[in-house]
């Protein structure tokens, strides 16, 4: 823990990410080393323009789906997401949230904190239970065309996976009926192993 004194009047901090900077001959520093070569969410990567146009496209070719209407609504043009941004453009990792509940209760969830928190949560939860056939309807065309493309369950956007492990499943199984390109991830806290089970035997 780095030391540091809190003036009587700060206010509470958002739920970023933070870290010391410094500045030294026309650049800034951080105490920090790079550890992670992938090169997806580098800032330099994103071009806004594109993005939008990429966006707007989406939202054409999906006119119904809830879940690209929130991705791109929220996440992408809102949150500046870095995983729909690249939905958007087309390339590598697509976002599937799929709950809007948690069984799990962090402190620092960065989707949702107690009305009475000081703690603001960054951005708001999933608000609705998306079908398999939503899901299935952009993954399918994602992880045909996007480059080395990946499919993710378990956002920042949303609870916990596993309690929609059914319409998970469901969607992972029709998914492979059209194609076997890509691969299929889930970010969870593994509170329902047999669920976990039931995804493995699917591969």
């Amino acid at each position: 823990m780095a030391a540091y004194e809190t003036a009587d009047d700060a206010p509470t901090l958002p739920l970023f990410c933070y870290t010391a900077a410094g500045w030294l001959n026309d650049k800034f520093y951080v105490p920090a080393v790079r550890i992670e070569q992938d090169i997806r969410q580098e800032c330099v990567g994103y071009n806004d323009e594109l993005i939008e146009q990429g966006a707007s496209k989406l939202l054409k070719n999906y006119p119904n789906n809830r879940l690209v209407k929130h991705l791109m609504e929220n996440c992408c043009m809102t949150y500046t997401c870095p995983a729909a941004r690249n939905f958007a453009l087309g390339r590598w990792e697509c976002p599937v949230p799929s709950s809007p509940a948690c069984n799990a209760n962090c402190i620092g969830c960065i989707s949702f904190q107690p009305q009475e928190e000081t703690i603001v949560s960054t951005q708001d939860r999933l608000t609705f239970k998306p079908t398999a056939e939503e899901i299935v309807e952009f993954t399918v065309p994602h992880l045909e065309t996007a480059p080395f493309p990946l499919i993710s369950f378990g956002q920042g956007c949303e609870g916990e996976p596993l309690l929609m492990w059914e319409t998970i499943r469901d969607a992972i199984v029709e998914i492979r009926k059209h194609t076997n390109k890509g691969s299929i991830n889930i970010n969870t806290n593994g509170s329902k192993p047999d669920a976990v089970k039931a995804y493995a035997k699917l591969v």
